[in-house]
């Protein structure tokens, strides 16, 4: 049985595409996924391994760069002590 999952997509997908995953995930009877990006889920990724640092942040902005493929993708925020405001 599985529980609940998490899926990414690129951030150029379109809504179609979007929910062409969320149609996927409903005919393999999944009754519980979110779906995000992948820029704001690098950013989660970052604060799950950095957490005790994120704490620590005050009203910081935080720019992450990552390469998928070919392309680079570009992730920011802002950071006030646990909070993040995605950009």
């Amino acid at each position: 049985n599985i529980g609940k999952i998490v899926i990414t997509y690129p951030i150029s997908f379109t809504t179609q595409e979007k929910q062409s995953i969320e149609k996927i995930c409903q005919l393999a009877r999944l009754k519980e996924f979110e779906l995000i990006d992948e820029t704001t889920a690098s950013i989660l990724e970052f604060k799950r391994n950095h957490l005790e640092e994120f704490k620590s942040f005050k009203d910081q902005q935080l720019i992450l760069l990552f390469t998928i493929e070919n392309s680079l993708e570009i992730s920011c925020c802002r950071v006030n002590n646990d909070n993040i405001i995605i950009k």
